[in-house]
């Protein structure tokens, strides 16, 4: 979804030069015979119309150069990715955990002599685990 187009008919250089190792967003359009520096971000639809030194984050329409570091959402991050971005499923399976260790340490101190029967895996049969259905020997679902 990206336009890398000319803007004229006449003979000679019509269309962008861009440098390398470049990320162009969704939708951005490069126009013209301009040149864009290697190590550069175009974001997301903007529409670049001029060159760019090399490193430039360019955003918005006509494509400006914002300050990558300012910290105040201004910057591009292509495609959401930042150095320390915190991983939503990490971070549920270590509350996960987390809680388990906390049920455990507190089962522990209500039944001390229950923890090795707890690490144990269930025995096949034994119904730990299960839940017990009416024809499993419970009166509550006969009527």
């Amino acid at each position: 979804g990206v336009t890398l187009g000319g803007t004229t008919w006449q003979g000679g250089r019509r269309h962008p030069t861009l440098g390398s190792d470049i990320v162009v967003g969704a939708g951005a359009k490069i126009l013209g015979p301009i040149a864009i520096g290697s190590g550069s971000r175009i974001g997301s639809n903007a529409v670049v119309i001029r060159d760019f030194p090399e490193g430039s984050v360019v955003v918005g329409v006509p494509g400006r150069v914002v300050d990558p570091g300012t910290g105040s959402g201004r910057g591009f991050d292509p495609y959401g990715q930042k150095d320390r971005m915190p991983d939503p499923v990490a971070r549920a399976v270590d509350a996960l955990t987390e809680h388990i260790e906390s049920v455990e340490r507190r089962l522990d101190a209500l039944d001390p002599e229950g923890r090795e029967q707890r690490s144990q895996p269930p025995e096949e049969g034994s119904g730990r685990g299960k839940a017990e259905t009416p024809e499993q020997g419970s009166d509550s679902g006969k009527g």
